[in-house]
């Protein structure tokens, strides 16, 4: 286990696929089930099930998190072994544990800290710590992620570190963050909704600025 090996490559590589198929086959149930849920009640409302039947969803689901626990037990210098573990973090947050997401992903950086997931590593951490209240984390975890010049969605990460930051009470440079997002162009990674967000904020901001200049000018 100490070292990388053909053997490994090989068996790592087997587990991987068998957890990506499991994964990929619950995707495509939930989306069956809920389809059906909606077609049911359409055609008798009165008789509507309270919820569409997710069995076969969560055995699949349950099968892929077991295998890619599995894969990193077994072959931890897996060449792919980065990319199982971050498909891991993201398989539990879509069963909503999210305290197992956040050490996935905290391992991730750790490990892999210039892996191809990092800089979405960094910003899915940056969520949960927001969402936990933690804004200094958040802001640190946002930082992090805007840091990858390349990374696919700095944009959104400059938007989410302007919020943390606006919520520390740190608005000059919440300001300077928000005037980033758009320093980033093209912005392909951030929604029509998160644009108006971010502008909305930093026309808040710079009137909070101007407000306090022409107070302390009177």
């Amino acid at each position: 286990l100490g070292v990388k090996t053909a053997e490994g490559e090989k068996q790592g590589a087997m587990l991987h696929r068998l957890a990506e198929l499991y994964a990929e086959a619950a995707r495509v149930e939930n989306i069956a089930a809920r389809d059906a849920w909606i077609a049911a009640c359409d055609a008798d409302p009165d008789h509507c099930p309270a919820d569409p039947d997710l069995a076969a969803y969560h055995r699949d689901h349950d099968r892929s998190i077991a295998l890619y626990r599995q894969l990193l037990r077994a072959w931890p210098h897996y060449e792919r072994i980065d990319e199982a573990r971050f498909s891991l973090a993201l398989a539990f947050l879509e069963r909503e544990e999210v305290d197992a997401a956040g050490d996935q992903l905290r391992q991730y950086v750790r490990l892999h800290p210039d892996g191809a997931h990092a800089h979405l590593a960094w910003l899915q951490l940056g969520e949960l710590e927001l969402e936990a209240g933690r804004a200094f984390q958040a802001a640190n975890a946002f930082r992090k992620s805007a840091g990858f010049k390349d990374g696919e969605y700095r944009a959104t990460a400059e938007h989410r570190l302007g919020w943390a930051l606006k919520n520390l009470g740190e608005d000059a440079d919440a300001l300077q963050a928000l005037r980033r997002v758009f320093e980033a162009v093209p912005i392909p990674d951030l929604s029509a909704w998160e644009e108006r967000q971010a502008l909305q904020r930093l026309g808040g901001l710079l009137g909070d600025f101007a407000a306090g200049a022409s107070h302390r000018g009177g």
